[in-house]
């Protein structure tokens, strides 16, 4: 190989660990709800595959919600908030 550090032998305890911290946070999609349910009927054999259509994957989709029951559309999205290392 042509990577230094690949033929270096190796010390005892050189290897070092980082954590990442996430945090999550809600985006609200009903604006783009419409828009991304068309997205996933792009791919029409997983559609059948995983939900049986497109109406069934819209219900799922919609009751999954982070915000279901409330009236509101949401994602999660991770967001990293540190980084520990060892």
């Amino acid at each position: 190989t042509d990577r230094p550090a690949a033929r270096a032998p190796r010390r005892a305890g050189a290897r070092r660990r980082a954590w990442l911290t996430m945090t999550p946070e809600l985006i609200d999609v009903a604006e783009v709800f419409d828009a991304k349910i068309s997205a996933v009927g792009c791919y029409e054999s997983q559609v059948d595959a995983l939900f049986g259509n497109l109406e069934a994957a819209r219900s799922l989709l919609r009751a999954c919600s982070p915000g279901a029951g409330q009236e509101a559309l949401q994602e999660r999205y991770w967001r990293p908030i540190s980084i520990d290392a060892d």
